[in-house]
């Protein structure tokens, strides 16, 4: 149990957030395309992360880490040259290295089996697994449809593939398939999910071409060559801080160095449709776009979210909750029963801790409505293991009246280890 007591003064914080999980994460397993040495800055900080470099250790990519500078240099000889792993991959809690190196590991010709935690166990694979299978990959599930994978050499073909639901971790699993395969792939998107795999690949050299919804695609003919790159801040780990400022009346937060590409913020323009003042600077877009975010607090008031705005926010959504509570009106989130499939219920959970916080909230199968017109009080909060929901309700009870416990709040630290010791600095008792 953690001790979380409200913020005793309006916070004017000036932040720089750890690297982006989603592009962390890819910067590191596309090395496994390339043949030399690559080297990878400012990557991100959370257990998922290491979770991958593991597996990709495994695989027979030489990675040397800096945990000082979040820094690693990854030697690599092309797909050819990743061995057979001599025990089961690994992937701990992380989705993102499960699903995406399904796709990597469907074009290899050796076995593997991809594994989790009990969370990352419980959580759906068929998504992945059928159109893989569509392009030829042995790929066996268990009879729920979840790891662990077992994968069997297979030739790939390409495929034309429209997307059921707007999934980035389900296209780039096919694309990274598709980068192994006979002919063309083409997938096609009803809502455009996040593009870091496909906008890194092409601008890494991979035959990739985006236009609007349509991603188009051919085999490798050879290795990529390698690259230096830095990662962007994450605005998802932003996204606790910016909501911080928009809750705590009087105060502001300057965000440093943040990813900003329009698939990854729009939370910030929800922030602005709730009534907080925001400012976002692009600096630099060479690549993946970067700058600033300022935030400050002017009220809020409540909003109404559905399928046209869920893809952009879906790990925001239990932040949109908790901004909820303390705002003006109703907030009503529905078309959003991925939340359901995360590392946990997220809806249930979102419910279950306002609740105990005594927001009037109603549950929904896709979503939830809920109303601020209760001030949200201290309570016993779970995290249900969940790094997103640890961190939102960390912000929830800085703003409410009376102080929380938080049950299971090390879930953070599987994409930000610093995160409650940032909190801890705004009580009195820091």
């Amino acid at each position: 149990m953690r001790q979380i007591i409200p913020a005793k003064d309006p916070l004017n914080l000036s932040i720089k957030v750890p690297g982006d999980k989603s592009i962390s994460h890819r910067a590191l397993m596309f090395t496994g395309f390339t043949d030399g040495e690559s080297h990878i800055r400012h990557l991100g900080t959370g257990a998922d992360i290491r979770s991958t470099m593991k597996v990709l250790r495994q695989l027979g990519l030489q990675i040397d880490y800096s945990s000082k500078k979040n820094s690693a240099r990854v030697v690599a000889g092309g797909l050819q040259d990743l061995i057979k792993p001599a025990n089961s991959l690994d992937a701990g809690n992380s989705g993102t290295t499960m699903r995406l190196m399904s796709g990597l590991l469907a074009g290899r010709p050796f076995e593997s089996v991809l594994t989790g935690d009990e969370s990352l166990r419980s959580r759906p694979m068929n998504r992945i697994v059928d159109p893989l299978r569509s392009m030829g990959a042995s790929i066996k599930s268990t009879g729920h449809g979840t790891a662990p994978l077992e994968i069997r050499p297979a030739r790939l073909t390409g495929i034309d593939y429209a997307m059921p639901v707007a999934s980035a971790q389900v296209k780039s699993a096919i694309i990274l398939a598709g980068l192994q395969a006979d002919g063309h792939t083409i997938i096609r998107e009803q809502a455009i999910s996040r593009r870091h795999t496909e906008v890194m690949l092409g601008q890494f050299g991979a035959p990739i071409e985006i236009k609007g919804p349509v991603i188009t695609l051919e085999g490798l003919s050879g290795p990529l060559a390698p690259y230096n790159f830095t990662v962007p801040g994450d605005p998802s780990s932003a996204a606790f801080w910016a909501a911080a400022a928009a809750l705590i009346p009087g105060s502001s937060c300057q965000i440093e160095d943040v990813h900003l590409s329009e698939e990854r913020i729009g939370f910030y323009y929800v922030l602005k449709e709730m009534g907080a003042h925001v400012k976002i600077q692009v600096a630099d877009d060479t690549i993946e776009p970067r700058g600033n975010v300022k935030v400050s607090s002017n009220g809020l008031k409540g909003i109404s979210l559905g399928s046209e705005d869920i893809p952009g926010i879906i790990d925001e959504l239990p932040l949109v909750a908790v901004l909820g509570a303390y705002a003006d009106g109703k907030t009503t989130v529905r078309d959003a029963k991925e939340l359901r499939y995360k590392e946990c219920d997220r809806i249930k959970a979102v419910v279950s801790n306002l609740r105990a916080m005594h927001v009037n909230i109603e549950e929904f199968e896709d979503g939830f409505e809920l109303t601020g017109e209760n001030p949200a009080v201290g309570a016993d909060l779970n995290s249900y293991g969940d790094h997103r929901i640890a961190m939102a309700f960390g912000i929830a009870a800085l703003g409410a009246t009376g102080n929380s416990q938080m049950k299971n709040p090390d879930a953070a630290s599987v994409s930000y280890p610093e995160y409650w010791q940032i909190i801890d600095s705004f009580s009195t008792d820091s």
